[in-house]
């Protein structure tokens, strides 16, 4: 397996010419990615996607009170925002689902109380229908 970082390098022949430090795939490799395809993913630098159903965030969740449930979900969100900063994403869309609400309220307490979210914004098109909360980092 290779790993793509580019460094600053200069050549006799060229002097004036060097390569850029791939920071976002350092970044990458740094939070624990291993493979090409997950290099892939932070390539989309304005955006990305979290996940809060079950089956997303614990192998185990059929095992889970419905109380550690709820906090799976919300260490879920915590990783993946502090992931999305470290890779410089400017915002992010948290899929939290339409359901009784109860994870769509404790989404909105956390992201209210947040240091580093700007603001954020209940997703409510067609393909969305309310299930969905758009974040957007300072």
């Amino acid at each position: 397996m290779s790993y793509k970082f580019k460094f600053a390098l200069m050549s006799k022949k060229s002097e004036n010419k060097s390569e850029k430090i791939d920071t976002d795939l350092i970044r990458h490799f740094m939070l624990g990615g291993t493979s090409d395809k997950d290099a892939q993913r932070i390539s989309k630098k304005h955006s990305a996607k979290v996940d809060l159903h079950l089956d997303e965030t614990s192998r185990d969740y059929d095992l889970l009170a419905d109380s550690e449930k709820l906090d799976a979900q919300l260490q879920h969100l915590e990783k993946q925002i502090n992931r999305a900063i470290a890779n410089g994403n400017h915002k992010i869309e948290v899929i939290h689902g339409k359901g009784a609400g109860k994870l769509k309220a404790a989404v909105e307490k956390y992201l209210k109380h947040h240091p580093a979210v700007k603001n954020y914004r209940l997703l409510e098109d067609k393909a969305r229908q309310g299930g969905a909360t758009e974040v957007v980092f300072k």
